[in-house]
């Protein structure tokens, strides 16, 4: 990750975290697929907080932001 990433990701709120939180176990746990809808009702936020969650982390969506933790995760666990 680069350092204005991670700039970003210490200025996020709790239910933003607890948004990255839900995501990062849904694919820890394994999961085929991540839906958006799913992640925010287990986050108690709307799908467009998702949504504009990525974009303040500087991705185009969510689909990229998904890809981005997975490759992340694939990266730390090698």
């Amino acid at each position: 990750m680069d350092v204005q990433l991670m700039e970003r990701w210490n200025s996020l709120s709790v239910s933003e975290m607890r948004i990255l939180r839900e995501i990062v176990a849904r694919i820890e746990r394994g999961d085929d697929r991540v839906p958006i809808r799913a992640v925010a009702q287990a986050s108690f936020v709307s799908t467009t907080s998702i949504v504009r969650l990525a974009k303040k982390l500087g991705f185009e969506g969510f689909s990229e932001l998904l890809y981005s933790l997975k490759l992340s995760l694939i990266h730390i666990s090698e």
